[in-house]
């Protein structure tokens, strides 16, 4: 089946929203949509938690996993999961 964002609820971006950078620049729009700036990244972002809420059984529709993703991102509990990850990762 063919997925789109306006089909979950989320805003369309264009492909040049969606480029990488060097390391750093990437850790820190990591960092940006952990914090719910809106744009390319964080709509690509919840796409992916979504499939994979939903993939994983978490959620009936990939609808309800965005609405899962945004609410995990929105409240803090995906910041506190990158820095617990992070913090494991460096010891």
């Amino acid at each position: 089946f063919e997925i789109s964002p306006e089909g979950v609820g989320l805003e369309p971006v264009s492909l040049g929203a969606l480029g990488g950078g060097e390391p750093g620049e990437n850790a820190e729009t990591i960092l940006e949509v952990l914090d719910g700036k809106p744009g390319g990244p964080r709509t690509v972002t919840l796409m992916n938690a979504a499939a994979a809420i939903y993939v994983g059984g978490g959620a009936s529709t990939l609808a309800d996993g965005v609405a899962r993703a945004k609410e995990s991102v929105d409240d803090g509990r995906a910041r506190d999961a990158y820095h617990r990850l992070k913090a494991a990762t460096n010891r």
